[in-house]
């Protein structure tokens, strides 16, 4: 198995977090329904995830880290951790706007929306921690990888922008929501590398698409096509 397991969860956890900012524009009715529907896509992603990031680190830990083409796809968990931090804490930030006993005339259960804030945020610190590991442990990988082999840039290389984007994402969030200096600071340092990261990749896509040496299937760069022989006819 490898990382790229995680492509067909990780929409869930885009989605509800693009509920939870939609739904702070939406009037009382409307916005209830998305909070309630994105809390339970949340519920479908981030499990799911988390269990199949904990098989992928078996893997990894117990046999080998990826083929020297595919190592960067060693980022790919830190999306769903990053993505699914803000999209918790987001979400209790609504709950609290649309769910609050104060001049509410209906709220199912009661304090929910400040429970809902006051566990997101929690939960969203949790998830936000263990991107952080990932992130070292990710960076260390690579770092090791480029020493012990020989790398070329390949297309994969635009699968490390997500992944620290969306953790840079929960990063602001939570600095937002705690009034924290550090996480701000943390936040503009990594959007600085993210940048950097992003300008040259930009630049090697271009380079390798003008010399046509980035048209290659990383996966099968080593695969030699079935030599025939001549019939001595």
């Amino acid at each position: 198995m490898n990382s790229t397991w995680l492509l067909c969860m990780i929409p869930a956890v885009v989605a509800a977090g693009t509920g939870s900012i939609v739904a702070q524009v939406m009037d009382i009715e409307r916005a209830r329904v998305v909070i309630i529907l994105s809390y339970m896509i949340w519920g479908i992603g981030v499990p799911v995830c988390l269990c199949i990031i904990a098989v992928y680190y078996t893997k990894t830990a117990v046999y080998s880290l990826p083929p020297p083409e595919t190592l960067i796809s060693i980022f790919l968990p830190l999306g769903p951790l990053g993505q699914g931090s803000f999209a918790i804490t987001n979400l209790g930030v609504a709950a609290a706007k649309y769910f609050s006993s104060e001049g509410r005339e209906f709220v199912p259960v009661r304090l929910m929306g400040d429970v809902a804030q006051a566990a997101g945020s929690l939960v969203g610190l949790v998830l936000w921690g263990f991107g952080a590991f990932w992130l070292i442990l990710s960076a260390s990988c690579v770092a090791y990888g480029f020493r012990k082999n020989q790398i070329h840039f390949n297309i994969g290389w635009w699968a490390i922008t997500f992944p620290i984007g969306v953790f840079i994402l929960a990063t602001n969030e939570l600095s937002r929501l705690f009034e924290n200096n550090g996480l701000k600071i943390f936040g503009a340092i990594l959007t600085i590398i993210l940048f950097i990261i992003w300008l040259f990749i930009f630049s090697m896509t271009a380079m390798g698409a003008y010399t046509t040496r980035l048209f290659v299937d990383p996966s099968v760069k080593d695969t030699e096509l079935p030599q025939h022989e001549e019939s001595g006819n």
